[in-house]
């Protein structure tokens, strides 16, 4: 079975396990979707996560902006890969995403696709409708309620980034 794994980084030929600040998960592992179009979310280079989608009833990836531009602002213009690798991964769907999958050890890459602009590619797959976008000025009040709690979450806790804060009082 295929695997994907999207990252800034270009050229590699293997993926090696990394401690991921943030993640619910304490150990380091290597990353991997079983679901591509997931993969180009993490075409990412800042030094936190803000990654504010979930999945529909059918699965289908599901972003949601928690403030205007959001998606052109993380993702225009930034320049990876998405690593596709074979293997018998372990899945780590109790961290609601059925399509995670994880290896503790290193894992050897088959091919890569160069994606140019990761927001460009996120927006081609939202008009194939393999993605779903919820853009910020189409939020519902109750979608808005929902995300005004979570921000307040993040400010409250200790785990919170200092440069996540600095986006939360920027743009939120």
């Amino acid at each position: 079975m295929n695997f994907y794994h999207g990252t800034c980084q270009l050229g590699l030929t293997e993926l090696k396990p990394s401690l991921n600040e943030g993640s619910t998960i304490n150990e380091p592992l290597v990353y991997l979707s079983s679901d591509t179009s997931l993969a180009v979310f993490y075409i990412w280079d800042k030094p936190y996560y803000f990654h504010t989608y979930g999945f529909d009833t059918g699965g289908r990836i599901v972003y949601e902006e928690y403030f205007e531009n959001q998606l052109k602002y993380f993702y225009q213009g930034k320049k990876g890969a998405i690593y596709t690798c074979e293997g018998d991964f372990e899945n780590k769907s109790e961290t609601g995403i059925k399509t995670l999958f994880t290896s503790k050890n290193s894992v050897k890459i088959q091919s890569q696709e160069i994606i140019e602009d990761a927001y460009q590619h996120i927006l081609k797959l939202e008009k194939e409708q393999k993605i779903k976008i919820i853009r910020f000025k189409d939020l519902t009040e109750k979608s808005k309620e929902k995300n005004i709690k979570q921000i307040e979450s993040l400010r409250k806790s200790s785990a919170t980034s200092k440069e996540l804060l600095k986006l939360i009082e920027e743009k939120m």
